[in-house]
């Protein structure tokens, strides 16, 4: 079951990721504009939204709290690896931007990778818990007694 709601996770964020890009690509080509930041948290908070409906559909049950918060780990480990992924591509395509990050230090790169992780696990367990409860309330599932959240 977890495996399943990982590989929904990963085709979710790169889906949503590559949509974020070439969104901002077509705005900035069309209005010579960028989108604002926050447009690509959209890639951290709905895709686990997506995985919780789509785990309740498959199996007709909520995910248990240790499934949830097991879902939400991975769903970070898998960020954190796309982000890894990011700041290598970064470091060979613009080594002046990485040089200016890496000015800044190695523990504060820690700090901030450590707070955007414990963030990063808490809003993936949320919005995939939310998810699984809200398809429950429409009746979606044979068995809601398993608590979530």
């Amino acid at each position: 079951m977890i495996a399943f709601a990982c590989g929904r996770y990963l085709l979710w964020i790169i889906a949503i990721f590559a949509a974020v890009i070439v969104l901002d690509l077509a705005v900035q080509y069309l209005f010579q504009a960028t989108l604002p930041t926050s447009v690509s948290y959209v890639s951290l908070i709905l895709p686990p939204f997506l995985v919780g409906q789509a785990w309740v559909r498959k199996f007709g049950a909520l995910p248990t709290k240790s499934e949830a918060w097991a879902c939400g780990a991975l769903f970070t480990l898998i960020q954190a690896g796309i982000g890894v992924l990011v700041a290598v591509l970064i470091a060979y395509f613009e080594p002046a931007v990485f040089s200016s990050m890496a000015s800044l230090g190695s523990g504060f790169w820690a700090v901030v990778s450590l707070l955007f992780l414990a963030v990063s696990l808490v809003i993936s367990r949320f919005m995939f818990s939310s998810a699984a409860k809200q398809i429950a309330k429409q009746g979606l599932i044979t068995n809601a007694d398993k608590e979530v959240l």
